[in-house]
C-alpha cells in the first residue's frame, strides 16, 4: 500500500484560500497527520505490514526553486522539514509493527519528477530522523548527485537503490548496475542495500517518454535479471537484495511486436 506523505501533501493544498478552514499550515499538517493515522490503523487491522509513504517532496529542501517558493511565502525551509518528518514519524506511530518506506525522487525531464538537486543537504536530517526502515532512492542518473549521502544511514535501515530507469528506453548493463552498487557500498555495507527501478512508468498525468510495450518489456526484463545476476532474492516490496554472486548471463528484452530483440547490451 501507499500513502503520500504529509509533506507532500501540505505542499499541494491551497492555504491562501484556506485561513477560515487552516489558519496555519501546521494545522493542515495535524488534519492530515488525523487521516492518515486512522488509514495505517485501518490497514494494519487488514493484515498490511508494509506501507510506501510516497514522499518525492522531501527533495525540495535541495531544490532552489522550491526552497524560494517557501521563502517567498514567509516559510523557514528548515522549520518545514523538521515539521514534515515528525509528521511522518506521527503516522509511522499508528502502526509501530510495520514496515514504513520512504519514496524519494529528484528529477527534472518529464515524467521524472519536478526538482533538481543531490541529497546532501537533506540527508543526515532526513536519514537520521525520519523512523521509516527503508529509504527508496532515485539514483539512475547524475541529477541524484553521489552515494556519499549514504554514510548517514544507521545500521538496520535499508537504501533501495533506483539505478533502473523506467523513462528511457535504454537498458542497463548488468556489469554497469554491479559498479554503481558498489560504488555506494563504500558508503553503506552492502547487506543494507537493494535494487529497484529508480520509479513508476506512470510518474504523472503526462506519462513517461516510453511507450507502454517498450515499459512492459523492460519491467520484465529487469525483474528477471536483476534478481539472477544482483541479488539473493526478491523482497515484497519488490526490490532486490544484494549479493556480489555471478550467475548466468541475462536474456535481452524482447518488445512486444517487435522482429528483433533488443542488442544484448548486458552481455558485454
Amino acid at each position: 500500500m501507499t500513502l503520500l506523505s504529509v509533506d507532500r501533501i501540505s505542499m499541494r493544498y491551497a492555504y491562501e484560500d484556506s485561513p477560515q478552514v487552516y489558519p496555519t499550515t501546521q494545522a493542515f499538517a495535524d488534519a492530515v497527520v488525523g487521516v492518515e493515522t486512522e488509514m495505517v490503523r485501518e490497514l494494519g487491522a487488514a493484515g498490511c505490514d508494509y506501507i510506501h509513504i510516497d514522499a518525492p517532496s522531501y527533495t525540495a529542501y535541495v531544490d532552489e526553486e522550491s526552497l524560494g517558493r517557501m521563502r517567498a511565502r514567509g516559510e523557514d525551509p528548515q522549520r518545514n522539514l523538521a515539521r514534515s518528518i515528525a509528521a511522518d514519524n506521527a503516522v509511522v506511530q499508528a502502526l509501530p509493527d510495520a514496515t514504513f518506506a520512504s519514496i524519494c525522487a529528484a528529477a527534472t525531464q518529464p515524467g521524472c519528477g519536478t526538482v533538481r538537486g543531490s541529497y546532501d543537504a537533506i540527508a543526515e536530517q532526513l536519514f537520521t530522523t525520519l523512523a521509516h526502515g527503508r529509504y527508496l532512492l532515485e539514483y539512475d542518473d547524475e541529477r541524484s548527485g553521489g552515494f556519499e549521502p549514504l554514510r548517514f544511514v544507521p545500521k538496520g535501515k535499508v537504501v533501495v537503490l533506483g539505478l533502473i530507469s523506467t523513462k528511457r528506453a535504454r537498458v542497463e548493463s548488468v556489469d554497469e548496475l554491479r559498479g554503481r552498487i558498489e560504488e555506494a557500498a563504500k558508503y553503506i555495507p552492502l547487506e543494507q542495500l537493494a535494487l529497484s527501478p529508480q520509479c513508476g512508468f506512470a510518474s504523472a498525468l503526462a506519462g513517461n517518454p516510453l511507450d507502454r510495450r517498450r515499459a512492459v518489456a523492460q519491467g520484465r526484463y529487469d525483474a528477471e535479471n536483476s534478481a539472477t545476476r544482483l541479488g539473493e532474492r526478491v523482497d515484497d516490496d519488490g526490490s532486490v537484495q544484494m549479493s556480489t554472486t555471478q550467475t548466468q548471463a541475462p536474456r535481452a528484452p524482447q518488445w512486444p511486436g517487435a522482429a528483433t530483440p533488443l542488442p544484448r547490451r548486458c552481455a558485454r
